[in-house]
């Protein structure tokens, strides 16, 4: 031990010295810092503009004074985490609708043809980890035996007989001493930026999460260093080292996630989205085809518009009423049967419509996932989605947001039918139906009394109408957060990181074993 320690020891001296150990202290200490700042900044506005969501939609629901104006907007908090990583937590909406004709689904950009398959959209803590201390690491490691060799160093050490695993091990302990104080000095600094922001509290389990994403990232700084000495034995000039770990670092770092993302998309292609909304328009043609045919076969009632207030419909004359404050009674009737006919096939077309985007997104989640099989290849993709996974920005997190909101649609749908008020006159207007006078009554209390009597039979219209007591309803609560599910998910790519660590430490000892050791 005592071996591997005085080598560690040389080679860490050897390393600090240098201007590159400087500059790429410096350089990172500035981005870990700068980045912390702006994320934090960044979360600070995401926080304040989901506060404000909130409160606004609050505000909108307390409104309604009818059933159906009972449209709950959901908001996703972000996550406290994506500072360090943000991952897909910015990537979606931070809202979704839920109505009885409104079932959320999976968005998609543009330009973007699978949005579970992004890799690197931003650059947060985990990502400068990822691609700028990942370099750097390489740029230490890719000379630590090429390096001893062509100095003379490398035959010297071994004419005395020391084991080569010895060198190895002092090597690869030295380097890491080098290399670990430059990230956890930069995580140590971005933290504590982080932490002075007031909307910033991190709880035990933040804090928990917090040293394993810590300790991802030293098993991916671990694993790079593995890489880049395997490198460094298997080629004979540090010139050539220096090339292939450049190759390395632009493959597996930065290509390989996109190039997966495009392999996936050729082998599990799925058709565009655009033939998914075509579809969906043409059912919801289909859905109102039906109610116009419903509508000429069932014509409104003689009536007069000056005994009509404060009408409000989806469209012309098909009787599928969004509010009516005061009507006449065979009106209200005729409003009535045809909600009861328009609503229920409004809510029918909208499963169809939702069956269709549900199976688009079964097969994007699919695609994704194949995306994900083969860029395990990457140890930075490996490290940035179990990083990811602990921050709770992963893409299951949305996937569970959604599936989360669709319970909460039933549970509102289910509210509604036991107050009576879905496919009721409650849907639609607060009057009494049985009890408003006929347009024939309307008429003869107009000639006896004028316009005026009748004004003041039908009333002021809706500013004077109460909100609906909604006290009740079932609260919208987010997504439970488990400590324990967020470790047992990111648990498989742990272990790949652990077992790239085992096979690259057995590669370049091997590797060692069969090199020859003399300067060239």
């Amino acid at each position: 031990m005592a071996v591997v320690w005085t080598i560690a020891r040389k080679q860490l001296l050897a390393s600090v010295l240098t201007h590159k150990f400087v500059i790429g202290f410096v350089l990172c200490q500035v981005l870990f810092s700068l980045s912390a700042v702006i994320l934090t900044r960044d979360y600070e506005e995401r926080l304040a503009a989901f506060n404000s969501a909130v409160s606004r939609h609050t505000a909108q629901l307390q409104q309604a004074k009818v059933y159906s104006e009972l449209a709950v907007t959901v908001d996703r908090r972000p996550s406290l985490l994506s500072p360090l990583c943000e991952g897909f937590d910015k990537r979606f909406a931070g809202s979704e609708e839920v109505s009885y004709t409104r079932i959320p689904t999976i968005s998609v950009g543009q330009t973007e043809k699978n949005p579970l398959m992004a890799a690197l959209g931003s650059i947060d803590l985990v990502a400068i980890v990822q691609i700028v201390l990942g370099l750097l690491v390489l740029l230490f490691a890719y000379d630590v035996v090429s390096g001893e060799r062509e100095q003379g160093t490398l035959a010297q050490i071994l004419a005395n007989s020391m084991p080569r695993h010895v060198i190895l091990a002092g090597q690869y302990l030295g380097g890491m001493l080098t290399i670990l104080p430059v990230f956890l000095i930069g995580m140590g600094l971005a933290l504590l930026i982080l932490t002075f922001s007031p909307s910033i509290s991190f709880s035990w389990g933040d804090w928990a999460l917090l040293g394993l994403i810590v300790l991802l990232s030293v098993l991916y700084i671990s694993a790079l260093f593995l890489a880049g000495m395997f490198i460094s034995i298997v080629t004979r000039r540090s010139s050539t080292s220096l090339v292939m770990v450049l190759f390395f670092w632009v493959f597996f770092v930065i290509l390989l996630p996109h190039v997966s993302a495009h392999l996936a998309y050729n082998l599990r292609p799925i058709e565009p989205r655009s033939v998914v909304d075509d579809r969906a328009r043409n059912l919801s043609a289909e859905a109102w085809d039906r109610m116009l045919t419903y509508a000429r076969q069932h014509p409104r009632p003689l009536h007069r518009w000056e005994f009509i207030k404060g009408r409000e419909v989806y469209t012309g004359d098909i009787p599928y009423p969004i509010r009516i404050y005061y009507a006449p009674r065979e009106v209200m009737l005729w409003e009535l049967e045809g909600l009861k006919y328009c609503l229920r096939l409004d809510m029918e077309y909208a499963e169809k419509v939702h069956a269709l985007y549900r199976e688009y997104e079964l097969n994007v989640v699919s695609q994704a996932s194949l995306a994900r099989a083969l860029a395990r290849v990457s140890p930075a993709w490996v490290y940035y989605h179990a990083a990811s996974i602990l921050a709770g920005t992963d893409e299951g997190g949305f996937m569970r947001f959604l599936d989360h909101t669709r319970r909460y649609r039933r549970d509102l749908i289910q509210y509604v039918q036991d107050k009576g008020g879905l496919f009721s006159a409650a849907y639609f207007t607060r009057a009494d139906v049985d009890k408003l006078p006929l347009t024939q009554e309307l008429d003869a209390v107009k000639s006896a009394r004028g316009q005026r009597a009748v004004d003041d039979m039908i009333g002021q219209g809706w500013d004077a109408v109460p909100p609906l007591d909604l006290h009740d309803l079932p609260n919208w609560q987010a997504v439970p957060d488990v400590l324990a599910e967020r470790v047992a998910s990111a648990l498989p790519e742990a272990c790949l990181l652990v077992c790239l660590n085992l096979v690259l430490f057995l590669a370049a000892h091997v590797a060692l074993l069969r090199t020859d050791v003399r300067a060239n």
